[in-house]
């Protein structure tokens, strides 16, 4: 913060827009992801849990994405989900960053 600047304001609608895009994306790919887990039978809940986290950080084993007993719709929807989180996610960073210097010049 440079000298003299007050507390960071609150986003305003177009940047609140920007990160609520982000978090829906997130909490979709999150749900996607644990609902192909464990309505497979082939996790535990909290193995669904821990694999639907993985899938959000983009940290997926390629052969249990190619698992042929958890539904590919629903994980491949979960991955795509995942990765339009972390750019809307970068994007409102890099907005709220760069927004005050851009709108200065």
């Amino acid at each position: 913060m440079a000298h003299g600047e007050g507390p960071s304001s609150p986003p305003s609608g177009s940047e609140r827009r920007w990160w609520l895009a982000s978090v829906a994306a997130a909490v979709l790919s999150y749900l996607l992801g644990f609902s192909a887990y464990w309505l497979s039978g082939k996790a535990s809940f909290f193995e669904a849990l821990y694999s639907s986290a993985h899938l959000l950080l983009l940290h997926m084993p390629l052969e249990e994405m190619h698992d042929p007993e958890i539904p590919a719709v629903p994980l491949l929807l979960a991955a795509t989900l995942a990765v339009l989180a972390w750019v809307l996610t970068a994007t409102s960073v890099v907005r709220r960053i760069l927004g005050k210097h851009l709108r200065r010049r």
